[in-house]
Order: structure tokens, then C-alpha cells, then sequence
């Protein structure tokens, strides 16, 4: 049975009840009966992060199996600096230099219209720009009508140094 004692500051007919209470350690001491919730958080977070990237790698295929493949060789000057292309035609920009370089997607997100694509993915996004080492390429194809202005940095590493003057790429229909 419980001790009594009269509560402090009140008449004895107010009692308080004293009961042994447990320890910090004691209420906060767990059973260790398998991983912790916080560690199957994270892994079934890990998982779908892994998911995630694997899906958006697979949706968009890199090469195009229907257009045409249109090639664009970039040295110290890109040629040719105005190419006219239909939907679904493949876009690929040859870097014939010995530098790496970089290109990059002017304007309003025409990489949004885009149904293949080599290169300008990482870890399952789209980017509007793509690095392109001595002897590789990187290509698009374009799934709208209009007209893309891309530059290129002739040297990767010094994106304030040489670059090329505006080039476009006019989309159309095929007739």
C-alpha cells in the first residue's frame, strides 16, 4: 500500500499519494529487438532514391529511331552555326578539338521538347547544358517546332574565356 501524506499548504483531508517512481534510465531503456525506426527510415528512403534514378535514366531513350542523325563538329568555331532540322531528327554535337568543352541551352527550356537525348542527363534530369570531352559528342532530338540558340565554351574549365558566337537550330516539320 501506497504512503500517504498530507498534500503541503492544505487542510489533512488532502492526501497525495507517493509512489516509487522509475529512473530516467529505467523509462527510457528499450529492448533492442531489430533495426531501429530510424534506420529503416533511411534505407527505405535509399531505396526509393535508387528507384527514382533508375526510372528517370530509362524514360527518355539516347538515340533517336526514327529521324535522321545531323551532325554539328565544334573546333575553335561551331559548323554549322544555323542548321535546319525536322521533329525527331537526332542533333549531335562532335566536339573535333583536343579541349573539353561545354555547351549550354539558351532561352525558354527548349530542353523540355526534347524526345531523346545522349549526354545532357544526370542522375535522371534533363539539364539545359552538357560536357563534352576531345572526341565524344552529345546529342538531342527536338519533339517541337522552333528555334534553339545554344553557345559553346571552347574551354570547359574557363567558362569567361572563349566562347562561340550564338549558333540555332531551326525545328520544323518534315514535308
Amino acid at each position: 500500500m501506497p504512503h500517504l501524506k498530507a498534500w503541503p499548504g492544505t487542510s489533512s483531508k488532502r492526501y497525495d499519494y507517493q509512489v516509487p517512481v522509475k529512473t530516467f534510465s529505467e523509462r527510457h531503456i528499450r529492448k533492442h529487438t531489430g533495426p531501429s525506426p530510424v534506420t529503416v527510415g533511411l534505407s527505405r528512403l535509399a531505396a526509393l532514391l535508387v528507384l527514382a534514378v533508375v526510372h528517370g535514366c530509362s524514360t527518355m531513350p539516347e538515340t533517336t529511331g526514327t529521324g535522321t542523325v545531323l551532325h554539328v563538329a565544334i573546333h575553335d568555331h561551331v559548323s554549322p552555326d544555323m542548321l535546319i532540322a525536322h521533329l525527331g531528327d537526332e542533333i549531335r554535337w562532335q566536339n573535333v578539338s583536343e579541349k573539353t568543352i561545354r555547351i549550354g541551352l539558351l532561352g525558354s527550356r527548349a530542353y523540355d521538347h526534347v524526345s531523346c537525348q545522349h549526354g545532357f542527363s544526370w542522375l535522371g534530369h534533363l539539364r539545359d547544358f552538357a560536357t563534352i570531352d576531345p572526341g565524344d559528342y552529345v546529342s538531342l532530338c527536338f519533339s517541337h517546332t522552333g528555334i534553339v540558340r545554344y553557345n559553346v565554351w571552347l574551354d570547359a574549365d574557363d567558362l569567361r574565356g572563349s566562347m562561340s558566337p550564338t549558333a540555332s537550330i531551326k525545328i520544323e516539320r518534315a514535308s
